[in-house]
């Protein structure tokens, strides 16, 4: 299925359209999600998927980094045979100005238990050293949930490096567990430095792998993403912007 997102729609408010892939797809949504009307949060700025309840459907997860101020919030519906329109979880940033999913949501299963878990960024947490959260996955999860009681915690080095701003996952060295690649581009005058938590059972906080960008004003990290496996060595690549050129991977260099 496709979502596409419209962050300007009506003043701002922002809207998502779902549409159903099939033989028969055509230009017509199957499901729309609106975000609070008046909020002028740009609903749909960030967006991402996975399996967070492990029921076999994909869950969508919509972010809005705007909300209440710049605090942040990430929306969960459930996917289903017949999905509706109301969000079933709602993760709220800790402070305002943290800026909660600011193109830095994704979803994947760091501790291979068989439920996705939701990675967010909040780029501008304490004067923008940053921090991510990792919300496990679960068949039952609380409507609304606080940034603070998230399961883990990774927080950035310095004031001004803008952790978190770019955060994807997937398992990139091959062991079965999802792992978590976040960029503080602002690092060092913006040269920007990328690190790796390899997931596991009990992942911790300190990073697996760091890399750094070559020079001042690069912004390296701006985005990550996981490309899956381009030469075709079994395992999944990486691809990390910086400094308008896109460096690719392979998946063999982080097996350590």
């Amino acid at each position: 299925d496709v979502i596409v997102g419209a962050i300007l729609y009506n003043n701002r408010d922002g809207r998502a359209y779902i549409y159903y892939g099939g033989a028969d797809m055509d230009s017509t949504p199957d499901v729309i999600l609106d975000g609070e009307l008046g909020a002028a949060s740009r609903f749909c700025y960030e967006l991402s998927s996975g399996d967070i309840n492990n029921d076999g459907y994909s869950d969508v997860l919509v972010g809005t980094n705007r909300y209440n101020n710049w605090t942040g919030r990430v929306y969960v519906y459930f996917g289903g045979l017949s999905m509706d329109s109301d969000p079933d979880v709602i993760f709220d940033g800790e402070n305002e100005g943290d800026r909660l999913s600011f193109y830095n949501l994704s979803a994947g299963d760091v501790n291979n238990d068989g439920y996705d878990d939701v990675l967010v960024g909040a780029g501008l947490w304490n004067s923008l050293t940053g921090r991510v959260y990792v919300f496990y996955g679960s068949a039952s999860m609380d409507p609304f949930v606080d940034a603070a009681l998230a399961d883990i915690v990774l927080d950035g080095e310095n004031v001004g490096d803008m952790f978190g701003d770019s955060v994807s996952s997937g398992d990139i060295n091959n062991d079965g567990y999802d792992d978590v690649i976040i960029a503080a581009d602002e690092y060092n005058n913006a040269t920007g430095r990328v690190y790796v938590y390899h997931g596991g059972l009990s992942m911790d906080t300190m990073p697996d792998i760091i890399l750094d960008g070559e020079n001042e004003q690069n912004w390296f990290g701006i985005p990550t993403r996981l490309v899956g496996d381009v030469n075709g060595d079994g395992y999944n690549d990486v691809a990390i912007g910086g400094d308008h050129r896109v460096h690719i991977f392979f998946g063999p260099d982080f097996n350590q």
